[in-house]
C-alpha cells in the first residue's frame, strides 16, 4: 500500500507540474459490464502534420508511453495489422497485454484501429483519433471501446483500470505532443 501511496503521489506531481503547453478539454473513461469507454479531447502545441507523423509511425509507438513494450507491423499493406504489447499493472497486478489492431486512415488526419480478437487479449475493441488544425496546433479527438478478455478482478479491478486508462491517456496525449515537437525542431534549418 506505500508503494501505490508514492507512485500516486509521484503521478500527481507530475500532472500538476506538466510544462507543455497541452490543454486538456474533456477526458472521461466509463464501463458497462465488462466493455470500457475513453473519450480524450486535448490541444497540442505541434502542427497537424508533426502529430499525425508520429501517430502513424507504428513501429515506434513505444515513444508515447513507458508500458507500450513493443509494436510492430505484423502485416503491411494499406490497412497494416499491427502487434502491440502493453506493460499493464491494475493495483499490485501486472501482466503484458497483447493487442493486434487494423489501422486504417479513413480521412484526411483521421485515423481507426479496429481490434482483432485473434492474437489479441481483447474479445474486441474499436478507436478513433481526429485530429485537426488549431491556429498554431492540433485538436486532438480520441474515442475508444474496448472489452478485455483476461480476468479483472472485481470490485477494485474496474475502478483501477478506469483510473490507469485516465492517467495513461494523459501521459500519451503529453509525449505524443513531445515526439511531435521535436520532429518539428529536428526538420528546422
Amino acid at each position: 500500500m506505500k508503494c501505490l501511496s508514492r507512485w500516486l503521489g509521484i503521478a500527481a506531481l507530475l500532472l500538476v507540474g506538466r510544462a507543455h503547453a497541452l490543454q486538456l478539454h474533456s477526458l472521461k473513461v466509463a464501463r458497462t459490464d465488462k466493455q470500457y469507454q475513453l473519450m480524450l479531447d486535448v490541444s497540442l502545441a505541434a502542427k497537424p502534420d508533426s502529430v499525425w507523423q508520429v501517430l502513424t509511425d507504428y513501429q515506434q509507438l513505444h515513444r508515447l508511453s513507458e508500458r507500450i513494450i513493443l509494436s510492430r507491423i505484423e502485416q503491411p499493406g494499406e490497412i497494416p495489422l499491427v502487434r502491440t504489447q502493453v506493460h499493464a499493472c491494475v493495483l499490485f497486478m501486472c501482466r503484458d497485454v497483447t493487442q493486434m489492431q487494423l489501422m486504417q486512415k479513413l480521412a484526411h488526419y483521421e485515423l481507426q484501429a479496429t481490434m482483432q480478437a485473434e492474437g489479441s487479449d481483447f474479445s474486441s475493441g474499436l478507436s478513433y483519433w481526429k485530429l485537426s488544425a488549431e491556429g498554431t496546433g492540433t485538436r486532438l479527438w480520441f474515442r475508444a471501446r474496448f472489452t478485455p478478455s483476461f480476468w479483472v478482478p472485481p470490485v477494485v479491478g474496474p475502478w483501477a483500470i478506469q483510473r490507469s486508462l485516465k492517467q495513461d491517456a494523459l501521459q500519451t496525449a503529453e509525449r505524443l505532443e513531445q515526439t511531435a515537437q521535436q520532429a518539428e525542431q529536428n526538420e528546422s534549418p
